[in-house]
């Protein structure tokens, strides 16, 4: 720890850069919640009794887990946490904007602790913080000890303060604040904090802001860091040792200062050590011991048909199509409107392969009153598609899309009209004529960039990539892949599951990868889709190259028996398998 702190007061206190976290604000007498405690809390405040306990389940059956970086540490790698930002987004939908300052109530007036002190002698020694807390210990801890601080030092709280803000609407809190990325005037404010050379010490930070932190760093030209040693610390209470940076559970933003040219160095130990011995050597004041954590849990008044109502919403965005239908079966729905219970029927209905019914139920005309007619529309045409019934699928929307007079809904038709061209490009029959309308589907979606959101910026990206494969352009291997990850940081589930599907198709290369490779990952991707209650995911599989090599005849016409495919569909599908299927048995065959 001494050679640690070393290198980092050979720095002059003015070209050394702190960043912080949820994690040197939890010592007394601050005392605020860690992330976990957050979480639980929102939990606890706004959705029904055991629901955290449920989401961490489904987290584990997929294989979402959170990796100790820290080799000391025994413990095994316990299901990830849903983001906050999403949970969090979903209570203030659903119980209101004062959800966020309610469940952030403690931070408004928290009392600075020792390392709030520490960071506050250093921004009055002309020190730069940059913090993703809401809490403004720090500053009132500056202004106590060092009324003049403000001329000398800088803090950035990339997500927003609550000072100033008792109403909480410009906090990045929320998965709607955050999934579009910072805006140029906040990339901006973050990169000038970084300095090209000098030391930047990284505490308490989980590393988990994926949507804005990360993209723009991950946007800096390369060597624009080449200067800047990062030490990030990852708080232990142990001696000190180094960690592998490439090692898991180490966060990806290491790999992308490092991509920028940074020199990285991820350590473990007890962070206020090293913050003391750093104090002493800078001849700042002494950072003294801990004093006794007290946390304050906000009372929160909540009503149980909003909390019913919010569960239901929860698990409907996290894609928990089981849980979806338990709960619309119980008829216990909270507060939710018609159009929302009629929209969750939908998603169950789909995931279970019971097309027809759904083409027959969005043309009820008691759904066509509660929901605008495209959205009706869009939902009758990607049935169709789903069944194989291409050429009808791409007429129907084709000719409401044309009818439609709204600019957005008609992008909402023409994204399953592409994707209905997408899958006409996969079939003989109907391969030339996808050809000819690909180049106007492409000019027909236009661009979408991050600030749509991370649903549409993907799906509309992922859509684009794959049309403009089918004119020759190189699609990027990992396009799907990407798409996964985005879906995973915004705790889609089911969303992450389909575009891991995607991935399968796209990387697959029969020579580079044995039978039983391919069957165990084909299985396990099934065993996650009917972990989260997707039937239809499970025996989409089965529609994926190489599929030949892992499932048996049986398997398949099971599978296309039990999804509302058409006929002529499940023929083709199964009239392309079959061959594969006798051609692959033979070949393995020794007398053959």
């Amino acid at each position: 720890m001494c050679e640690l702190s070393g290198l980092i007061s050979a720095t002059e206190p003015q070209s050394a850069v702190m960043w912080s976290g949820a994690g040197v604000s939890v010592d007394g007498p601050a005392s605020l919640p860690t992330g976990w405690e957050l979480t639980k809390r929102v939990f606890d405040a706004f959705f029904d009794d055991g629901a955290l306990d449920t989401v961490l389940r489904h987290h584990a059956g997929v294989g979402w887990r959170l990796a100790n970086p820290c080799h000391h540490d025994r413990r095994p790698a316990g299901p990830r946490l849903p983001r906050l930002e999403t949970v969090l987004g979903v209570a203030a939908r659903v119980h209101g904007d004062d959800a966020v300052p309610d469940v952030l109530a403690d931070a408004y007036d928290a009392e600075p602790n020792r390392l709030h002190e520490f960071f506050a002698a250093h921004l009055d020694r002309g020190g730069r913080h940059v913090t993703a807390n809401f809490d403004d210990c720090i500053e009132r801890a500056a202004d106590e000890r060092y009324p003049g601080w403000r001329d000398r030092g800088t803090i950035l709280h990339f997500h927003g303060s609550v000072a100033g803000d008792l109403a909480g609407r410009s906090l990045g809190a929320t998965l709607r604040r955050i999934e579009g990325g910072f805006d140029d005037q906040q990339a901006a404010a973050l990169r000038s904090m970084l300095p090209s050379r000098g030391t930047l010490l990284i505490v308490g930070y989980s590393g988990s802001d994926f949507f804005d932190v990360d993209t723009t760093v991950a946007g800096l030209p390369p060597g624009a860091l080449e200067g800047l040693r990062v030490i990030w610390v990852c708080h232990g209470n142990h001696d000190w040792h180094p960690i592998d940076a490439s090692g898991e559970g180490v966060p990806p933003l290491t790999k992308l200062l490092q991509r920028a040219g940074a020199r990285i160095a991820v350590v473990c130990g007890p962070t206020s050590d090293l913050l003391a011995e750093l104090a002493r050597r800078w001849g700042l004041a002494a950072v003294p011991s801990a004093t006794v954590r007290t946390p304050r849990i906000p009372h929160i008044d909540s009503d149980g048909a909003r909390r019913r109502e919010a569960t239901f919403q929860l698990f409907r965005e996290l894609g928990l199509i089981g849980e979806v239908a338990t709960l619309l079966r119980s008829g216990d729905l909270g507060s939710a409107d018609r159009a929302e219970v009629w929209r969750a029927r939908s998603e169950v209905l789909w995931e279970r392969g019971r097309w027809d019914v759904l083409r027959s139920m969005w043309r009820l005309p008691e759904v066509r009153a509660l929901l605008p007619a495209a959205v009706c529309d869009e939902r009758v045409g990607a049935s169709y598609w789903v069944q194989g019934r291409l050429l009808p699928a791409y007429l129907w929307l084709t000719w409401h899309r044309r009818l439609c007079g709204d600019e957005v809904q008609a992008l909402m038709l023409a994204e399953t009209e592409g994707r209905v061209i997408e899958h006409m490009a996969r079939v003989p029959d109907l391969r030339q004529l996808a050809r000819l309308l690909v180049p106007l589907m492409i000019a027909q979606l236009g661009s979408t960039n991050q600030a749509a959101g991370v649903h549409l910026y993907r799906r509309r990206n992922d859509l684009a990539s794959s049309l403009r494969s089918i004119t020759g352009e190189a699609r990027e291997t990992t396009e799907a892949e990407t798409s996964s990850l985005w879906f995973t940081e915004a705790g889609g589930l089911l969303a992450a599951l389909n575009y891991r599907h995607r991935q399968y198709r796209d990387t697959y290369q029969a020579a580079s990868v044995t039978d039983a490779e391919l069957a165990s990952g084909y299985r396990r991707l099934q065993r996650q889709f009917d972990s989260i209650g997707s039937p239809s995911g499970r025996f989409r599989i089965h529609l994926l190259p190489g599929a030949e090599r892992v499932f048996s005849a049986r398997e398949i016409i099971e599978g296309l028996l039990a999804l509302q495919y058409g006929w002529w569909h499940r023929i083709r599908l199964f009239a392309r398998y079959l061959p594969l299927r006798i051609r692959h048995h033979f070949g393995r065959c020794p007398n053959a």
